[in-house]
C-alpha cells in the first residue's frame, strides 16, 4: 500500500488469526490540557464612539462561533451597549 502524505505511514495490519494480540500501533498523541477559557483583551482607539448601530429596540442577540471564538450579534445598538458592559464587568469582576 502506496502513502501519498509527504510523512511516512506504515502499511495496514492484517491478522489471520483473532486470538493472537495486536503488535503494539506506536501512536503519538499529543496531551493538549487548555485551561480555562478567558476573554482577551483588545485596545481600542479612543478616536470616536465605539458603538454606532441604530436604536430599534430589537431584543435579540445572535451568539457564534468562529472557531473557539465567540461573536456576537446584535440589531439594536442599545442592547449592545448593555450586554457588552455586562460582559466586561463580570471579566473584571473575577
Amino acid at each position: 500500500m502506496q502513502c501519498s502524505r509527504a510523512i511516512g505511514c506504515k502499511p495496514a495490519i492484517s491478522c489471520a488469526d483473532l486470538t493472537q494480540p495486536l503488535p503494539a500501533l506506536e501512536l503519538q498523541a499529543e496531551d493538549r490540557l487548555y485551561g480555562e477559557p478567558r476573554l482577551g483583551h483588545q485596545l481600542l482607539a479612543d478616536e470616536g464612539p465605539a458603538i454606532t448601530g441604530p436604536v430599534t429596540s430589537q431584543k435579540r442577540v445572535r451568539i457564534s462561533h468562529d472557531g473557539r471564538r465567540i461573536v456576537l450579534g446584535f440589531d439594536c445598538g442599545f442592547l449592545e451597549a448593555m450586554v457588552l458592559n455586562r460582559v466586561l464587568v463580570t471579566e473584571r469582576e473575577r
